[in-house]
C-alpha cells in the first residue's frame, strides 16, 4: 500500500515534450526507514563469509558510505542521491 501519491504534470501542449513525473519516493520516513535496512542487510549480506571469498566487488562505495554505516549515514546518501523530479 503507498502511503504517498505523487503527481504528473504537463508541461506543455507540445506532445513531444514529456511530462514530469514526481512519485514522491522518500516522502514518508517508513519508505526511507524499510530502504535502510534492506541496504544494510545486503551490506552485511555481502561482505561476510562464506559469500564474500565467492565475490568481487566492481565499484565500491566504502568510500562514501563506510563498512558500519550508521542509520543517519544510510538516510543522508539517499536522500542526496536519490533522484525526485524526472523526464519520461
Amino acid at each position: 500500500m503507498s502511503f504517498s501519491r505523487g503527481a504528473v504534470q504537463i508541461i506543455s501542449a507540445d506532445q513531444s515534450v514529456n511530462p514530469v513525473i514526481n512519485p514522491n519516493f522518500l516522502l514518508v520516513d517508513y519508505y526511507l526507514d524499510t530502504k535502510v535496512v534492506i541496504a544494510k542487510w545486503f551490506r552485511n549480506y555481502w561482505y561476510n563469509e562464506p559469500i564474500a571469498s565467492m565475490v568481487t566487488e566492481t565499484s565500491s562505495r566504502l568510500d562514501v558510505l563506510p563498512l558500519n554505516a550508521r542509520g543517519m549515514q544510510w538516510r543522508s546518501y539517499f536522500k542526496s542521491t536519490f533522484q525526485i523530479n524526472s523526464h519520461l
